[in-house]
Protein backbone atom coordinates (compact mmCIF):
# COMPACT_ATOMS: atom_id res chain seq x y z
CA UNK A 1 0.00 0.00 0.00
CA UNK A 2 2.80 2.46 0.95
CA UNK A 3 4.34 1.40 -2.27
CA UNK A 4 1.36 2.70 -4.57
CA UNK A 5 1.41 5.68 -2.72
CA UNK A 6 4.69 6.71 -2.81
CA UNK A 7 4.61 5.98 -7.05
CA UNK A 8 1.39 7.96 -7.11
CA UNK A 9 3.45 10.40 -5.38
CA UNK A 10 0.46 10.34 -2.34
CA UNK A 11 3.16 9.78 0.23
CA UNK A 12 1.46 12.71 2.54
CA UNK A 13 -1.81 10.48 2.73
CA UNK A 14 0.38 7.14 4.19
CA UNK A 15 -0.71 7.09 7.60
CA UNK A 16 -4.64 7.99 6.95
CA UNK A 17 -4.69 5.81 3.92
CA UNK A 18 -3.31 2.85 6.78
CA UNK A 19 -5.72 3.63 9.44
CA UNK A 20 -8.67 3.40 7.04
CA UNK A 21 -7.58 -0.14 5.06
CA UNK A 22 -6.81 -1.39 9.05
CA UNK A 23 -10.32 -0.54 10.23
CA UNK A 24 -12.21 -1.86 7.45
CA UNK A 25 -9.70 -4.71 7.32
CA UNK A 26 -10.21 -5.73 10.76
CA UNK A 27 -14.08 -5.34 9.96
CA UNK A 28 -13.65 -7.34 7.06
CA UNK A 29 -12.01 -10.10 9.08
CA UNK A 30 -13.90 -10.26 11.77
CA UNK A 31 -17.39 -10.50 9.29
CA UNK A 32 -15.71 -13.65 8.00
CA UNK A 33 -14.65 -15.31 11.15
CA UNK A 34 -18.14 -16.57 12.11
CA UNK A 35 -18.39 -20.45 12.73
CA UNK A 36 -19.25 -22.62 9.93
CA UNK A 37 -21.54 -25.83 10.26
CA UNK A 38 -19.43 -29.24 9.56
CA UNK A 39 -20.39 -31.67 7.38
CA UNK A 40 -20.12 -35.41 7.68
CA UNK A 41 -16.47 -35.84 7.55
CA UNK A 42 -15.89 -32.51 10.16
CA UNK A 43 -14.97 -30.40 7.93
CA UNK A 44 -16.08 -27.11 8.30
CA UNK A 45 -17.84 -25.81 4.96
CA UNK A 46 -18.92 -22.28 3.01
CA UNK A 47 -16.64 -19.80 1.71
CA UNK A 48 -12.93 -19.44 2.89
CA UNK A 49 -11.79 -16.68 4.96
CA UNK A 50 -10.99 -14.40 2.37
CA UNK A 51 -10.56 -10.38 2.03
CA UNK A 52 -9.59 -8.65 -0.77
CA UNK A 53 -8.11 -5.05 -1.13
CA UNK A 54 -8.38 -3.01 -3.73
CA UNK A 55 -6.45 0.62 -3.87
CA UNK A 56 -7.37 3.05 -7.14
CA UNK A 57 -6.70 6.57 -7.86
CA UNK A 58 -8.04 9.09 -10.11
CA UNK A 59 -7.67 12.80 -10.14
CA UNK A 60 -8.33 14.34 -6.89
CA UNK A 61 -9.30 10.85 -5.93
CA UNK A 62 -8.22 7.83 -3.69
CA UNK A 63 -10.35 5.07 -3.51
CA UNK A 64 -10.10 2.08 -0.83
CA UNK A 65 -12.22 -1.45 -1.34
CA UNK A 66 -12.38 -4.39 0.93
CA UNK A 67 -13.96 -7.49 -0.34
CA UNK A 68 -14.96 -10.38 2.11
CA UNK A 69 -17.70 -13.31 1.87
CA UNK A 70 -20.24 -11.89 4.54
CA UNK A 71 -23.48 -10.39 3.25
CA UNK A 72 -24.54 -8.31 5.96
CA UNK A 73 -23.16 -4.66 5.80
CA UNK A 74 -21.49 -2.94 8.54
CA UNK A 75 -22.93 0.07 10.61
CA UNK A 76 -21.34 2.72 12.36
CA UNK A 77 -21.82 2.69 16.11
CA UNK A 78 -21.25 5.20 18.76
CA UNK A 79 -18.64 3.76 20.98
CA UNK A 80 -18.65 4.36 24.69
CA UNK A 81 -15.62 5.98 26.03
CA UNK A 82 -14.31 2.68 27.55
CA UNK A 83 -15.48 0.70 24.65
CA UNK A 84 -12.94 -1.50 23.23
CA UNK A 85 -14.00 -1.24 19.78
CA UNK A 86 -16.77 0.20 17.52
CA UNK A 87 -14.69 2.91 16.41
CA UNK A 88 -14.12 1.52 13.00
CA UNK A 89 -16.60 3.11 11.13
CA UNK A 90 -16.45 6.50 12.35
CA UNK A 91 -12.70 6.50 11.69
CA UNK A 92 -13.46 6.25 7.98
CA UNK A 93 -16.45 8.46 7.91
CA UNK A 94 -14.21 11.31 9.48
CA UNK A 95 -11.05 10.60 7.21
CA UNK A 96 -12.77 9.86 3.62
CA UNK A 97 -15.28 12.28 1.91
CA UNK A 98 -17.60 9.20 1.13
CA UNK A 99 -18.31 5.68 1.67
CA UNK A 100 -20.49 2.97 1.27
CA UNK A 101 -21.43 -0.67 0.67
CA UNK A 102 -22.10 -2.74 -2.48
CA UNK A 103 -22.70 -6.42 -2.97
CA UNK A 104 -21.56 -7.86 -5.96
CA UNK A 105 -22.90 -10.76 -8.20
CA UNK A 106 -20.89 -13.01 -7.04
CA UNK A 107 -21.44 -12.64 -3.12
CA UNK A 108 -20.45 -11.02 -0.60
CA UNK A 109 -19.44 -7.52 0.08
CA UNK A 110 -17.33 -4.59 -0.72
CA UNK A 111 -16.97 -1.49 1.44
CA UNK A 112 -15.71 0.82 0.00
CA UNK A 113 -14.47 4.51 0.68
CA UNK A 114 -13.40 8.01 -1.40
CA UNK A 115 -10.74 9.89 -0.27
CA UNK A 116 -9.94 13.33 -1.19
CA UNK A 117 -6.46 13.65 -2.61
CA UNK A 118 -4.55 16.17 -4.24
CA UNK A 119 -4.15 15.82 -8.24
CA UNK A 120 -1.28 15.34 -9.88
CA UNK A 121 1.00 17.70 -10.71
Amino acid sequence: MRQALSEWRLDGYADDVQLVVSELVTNATRAVAVPRQRDASGEAGGLLDVVWLGLFRSPGLLVVEVWDGAPCPPSPRMAEVDDESGRGLQIVIALCARWGVRRPASGGKVVWCEMTVASPG
